[in-house]
């Protein structure tokens, strides 16, 4: 079973392979008020999965961390991003990410219900287009 966005919707889908059957998805269909936010990171002074950094979010109704790791499962591997649910009415105040070499890097006035690209050393934080 891996986890990923397959429809760039915000609400993560699974895709299960079976042994004896075909590959199953399972679509996210869940209607949602919350908000979200998704980042994918790319270290270039560290390994370019950017695996071990750290990132926290900070909204106006508290803070969230997660960590980029790596070994998903047996021969699988879920996509390379970070989903955060912000809740609903959340607006972002801050992301911060500490990346695996020490570097810490914040950005702020970020719109929820995105995906962005953060690269390390780069000051600019890039919207992702979802298609």
């Amino acid at each position: 079973m891996a986890q990923f966005d397959f429809d760039n919707n915000g609400a993560i889908d699974l895709v299960i392979n079976h042994l004896d059957r075909p590959v199953a998805l399972l679509r996210n269909q869940t209607r949602s008020d919350g908000q979200w936010i998704q980042l994918e990171l790319i270290g270039t002074q560290c390994e370019r999965d950017a695996i071990g950094a750290k990132v926290l979010v900070t909204t106006n109704r508290g803070s969230l961390s997660t960590w980029m790791t790596a070994g998903d499962g047996y021969f699988v591997t879920d996509q390379p991003i970070l989903d955060l649910g912000l809740g609903v009415g959340a607006m972002l105040q801050s992301i911060e990410v500490t990346w695996p070499t020490g570097e810490v890097q914040v950005w702020s006035n970020v719109t929820v219900n995105k995906r962005y690209l953060a690269t390390q050393g780069q000051d600019e934080l890039w919207e992702r287009e979802l298609k």
